[in-house]
C-alpha cells in the first residue's frame, strides 16, 4: 500500500519527500484536488528548460543519493514541476499546448467562439476548433506510449460530427421551438 502524506495542502508544512509518492493523500478529495490544482497551474507553462533541466537534475541526484541539502520542499517543486512537462510513460517533454496547465488558457478562446457563434456555418468552426483542442489534449496526455492513429481519426471524426449536430440541432430547436424554449436562446 502506498504511504499516505498530508492530505491538504497546508502551506505552513511540507512532508517529508518520497520518490515515486504523491505530496498529497489520493484517497482524500482533498490531497486529489491539491495535486490537481498542482498539475493545473498555468504558472508551469512559464518553466524554463533551464528549470526544468535543474528539476530533473535534482530528482536524479536524489535518486542517487546525492542530493542532502536540497530541502522537502525544493524537491517537491522539482518533482510538480517535472510531472507537470515530462509524460509520465514516454519521458519525453509534452507539447505546452496539450499540458494539463494549459488546459484553461487552451480553451478559453474555443469556449468563448461557441458561446458567442450566431450563425451555423460559426457554430460548426467552434466545435470543430474545440474537438481539435481536445484531442490534442487527450493525445498528449496519453496514458500509453504507443497511439493507434485510426481509433484517434475515427473518434476525431465521430466527435466532431456529434458535437457539430448537437450544436446545429439544438440552435435550431430554440428557434422553432415554443415561447417558453425560445427563451434559452
Amino acid at each position: 500500500a502506498a504511504a499516505r502524506c498530508e492530505a491538504a495542502p497546508d502551506k505552513g508544512s511540507v512532508p517529508t519527500f518520497t520518490l515515486g509518492r504523491n505530496r498529497y493523500d489520493q484517497s482524500s478529495f482533498t490531497g486529489r484536488l491539491a495535486h490537481f490544482r498542482e498539475m493545473t497551474d498555468p504558472k508551469t507553462l512559464l518553466t524554463t528548460q533551464a528549470e526544468l533541466v535543474e528539476a530533473q537534475a535534482l530528482l536524479a541526484a536524489y535518486e542517487k543519493g546525492d542530493a542532502k541539502n536540497a530541502s522537502d520542499a525544493e524537491l517537491w517543486e522539482a518533482k510538480r514541476i517535472v510531472s507537470a512537462i515530462i509524460h509520465p510513460t514516454t519521458g519525453e517533454q509534452m507539447f505546452i499546448g496539450g499540458r494539463m496547465s494549459a488546459f484553461v488558457p487552451a480553451n478559453a478562446i474555443p469556449t468563448a467562439g461557441m458561446l458567442l457563434a450566431s450563425s451555423p456555418s460559426q457554430i460548426v468552426f467552434w466545435q470543430w476548433i474545440n474537438q481539435s483542442v481536445n484531442v490534442m489534449v487527450n493525445y498528449v496526455n496519453r496514458s500509453g506510449a504507443s497511439v493507434d492513429w485510426s481509433q484517434v481519426g475515427q473518434a476525431y471524426a465521430l466527435a466532431v460530427g456529434v458535437s457539430c449536430s448537437i450544436a446545429v440541432g439544438a440552435r435550431k430547436l430554440v428557434e422553432n421551438g415554443p415561447p417558453w424554449i425560445k427563451r434559452l436562446g
